[in-house]
């Protein structure tokens, strides 16, 4: 029964949300000119790096492992083959505020949404497949919108 109880408590802690740190501000990483506007146009890296993310490990997917890193533009997903049952989390940060949301092979979403530029993804807690779906993590924002992102699994 203690076992149980200690198992219980343990899902709970995975579960919850309890951000780290408040997001860093932006910092922009380049320049290009608009040729249509004539103007100088500032594209922005995410403002934290992926070792910065996946620091955030224990605090939002405690007992996890990390599973991938991925630098995603507009139309990249970061995709994950499921083996073996299993829940993933992911924590994510952007130069712009975008939404991220992870979906499966049909198109459907799983968990829910999350619309910020440093957030994780599903908010409330994991979300789970079982062997041989395919899980994909989607960012999707502005045109210049560039994110990071870290997935853990269970």
């Amino acid at each position: 029964m203690k076992i149980f109880l200690l198992c219980g408590s343990l899902m709970l802690g995975a579960c919850s949300r309890s951000p780290t740190h408040a997001p860093s501000p932006l910092r922009p990483s380049n320049e290009s000119v608009d040729k249509n506007a004539g103007t100088a146009v500032i594209a922005s890296s995410p403002p934290i790096s992926l070792d910065e993310l996946a620091s955030e490990g224990p605090a939002v997917a405690p007992l996890m492992r990390e599973v991938l890193r991925a630098d995603l533009t507009p139309g990249q997903k970061a995709e994950i083959v499921v083996d073996h049952d299993l829940c993933l989390r992911a924590a994510f940060a952007s130069n712009e505020p975008a939404r991220a949301w992870f979906e499966d092979g049909s198109g459907a979403r799983r968990g829910e949404a999350t619309h910020a530029t440093h957030d994780v993804v599903p908010p409330r807690g994991p979300v789970c497949a079982t062997k041989g779906e395919t899980l994909r993590l989607i960012v999707s924002g502005p045109p210049n919108v560039v994110a990071r992102a870290v997935i853990w699994s269970s």
